[in-house]
């Protein structure tokens, strides 16, 4: 199966959805989600407990799915934060299908044999560099005072864009060699994901998770944890005086 028949059947198809993993990280599968049988839409506390319960019984039922969700859909699990939720926002996404329409596809049977042509221009960031300075400068402040240990700290990049979505996603997966990859078509909005880090994955009793940054591998004996932690202090450190 060609990418860019795979790339333009999702872009063409409302609420379909494509995860790819390169098969240069061993004997990998992809899926192909086609027509979900249900889609659940959290954007208030509105009837939440009733909508993680279907959540509950689909997957209970055997439906597959994938999920969305803003950083700010945090708020609705603690009370001191709903006064922060945004209004008419979409917050969470459930999409849940049968089997049938979830194709497996083998990843080294995906073809790349040719790329198709976009254009990017206009590139811009909504953010100053003046602005940037400052809010780096302010994170560091709450470090320091204690007041958190870890800032995500995002700027968005805008750009003009006319092409081929499949060529834009072939460039990027030979550039970013990133192992989870998404391309996802969210009733008509188009989001292309490659991440290096895995949130979590459940095996048996085991609950393994492989993020990117913040954190170290565990040592082999306790002496090796302890150097691995003064590691990670001094880099804060190192960090603060910056």
């Amino acid at each position: 199966m060609k990418i860019f028949s795979i790339i333009n059947k999702i872009t063409s198809t409302p609420n379909a959805a494509f995860f790819y993993t390169p098969p240069i990280y061993g004997k990998s599968d992809s899926y192909l989600f086609l027509k979900p049988n249900e889609i659940i839409t959290i954007k208030t506390l509105r009837n939440l407990d009733e909508k993680l319960n279907r959540i509950d019984d689909l997957i209970a039922d055997g439906f597959i799915g994938y999920s969305l969700m803003n950083y700010e859909a945090g708020y609705l699990f603690e009370k001191t934060l709903n006064k922060f939720l945004p209004k008419n926002e979409n917050l969470v996404q459930f999409y849940f299908y049968d089997k049938k329409n979830v194709q497996t596809i083998k990843s080294n049977k995906i073809l790349f044999d040719s790329f198709e042509t976009y254009k990017i221009n206009n590139f811009r960031l909504n953010t100053s560099k003046n602005e940037f300075t400052k809010s780096i400068s302010k994170i560091k402040s709450y470090i320091e005072e204690g007041d958190t240990y870890q800032v995500n700290y995002t700027i968005k990049g805008k750009f003009n864009f006319e092409g081929s979505y499949s060529g834009l996603l072939c460039n990027l997966v030979f550039n970013q060699s990133a192992q989870y990859i998404a391309v996802i078509n969210n009733n008509g909005k188009i989001m292309i994901s490659l991440s290096p880090e895995m949130f979590f994955e459940i095996k048996g009793r085991k609950i393994i998770s492989k993020p990117m940054k913040g954190t170290a591998r565990r040592g082999i004996d306790h002496s090796n944890d302890e150097f691995i932690k003064y590691e990670l202090e001094r880099v804060k450190r190192i960090v603060l005086k910056m």
